[in-house]
């Protein structure tokens, strides 16, 4: 049974947008907790754009 690979850009950015929620959710009525979340979904965001960007090219470079 072989196994699947994941692009690392998109679970990073996956990730990212994930320990954004987590940290949101754990330090509720904290300025700098929010902004740490907010950098972190922001960051995850842009990844996951990076990814499709990328995917997308390589995609209509090969037809």
């Amino acid at each position: 049974m072989g196994y699947v690979r994941i692009p690392p850009l998109a679970l990073i950015g996956s990730l990212s947008i994930v320990a954004g929620i987590i940290i949101l959710m754990t330090t509720q009525g904290d300025a700098a907790g929010a902004w740490t979340a907010l950098t972190f979904q922001v960051a995850g965001v842009i990844m996951l754009l990076v990814f499709l960007a990328t995917t997308f090219r390589a995609r209509k470079r090969d037809k």
